[in-house]
């Protein structure tokens, strides 16, 4: 029933269509809860934790495309270091 449950959310709601099967709480490997049977401290936990994985994907990608800016801007193309490129705007 529950995985029933599952599938009308994911059917029904666009929203849904993406919920995963299961959940890994942080800090546990070998441990996966069945989405079916996720409480909402297991939810809040698991948002907790993927927050914070994203926070930390934007900030690297910022520096990446500021990177990439810098590099663009010290007069780098291509195959050019982007790092010595971007370092040639540092007095």
């Amino acid at each position: 029933m529950r995985q029933n449950d599952l599938k009308r959310l994911r059917e029904h709601r666009y929203e849904l269509r993406a919920l995963p099967d299961t959940l890994t709480q942080p800090g546990v490997t070998l441990h996966a809860t069945p989405i079916a049977e996720a409480t909402l401290d297991d939810l809040a936990i698991t948002i907790m934790d993927l927050d914070a994985e994203v926070n930390a994907l934007t900030e690297r990608l910022r520096a990446l495309r500021r990177l990439y800016e810098l590099a663009r801007e010290g007069g780098a193309r291509g195959r050019d270091l982007a790092l010595k490129a971007a370092a040639r705007g540092l007095k």
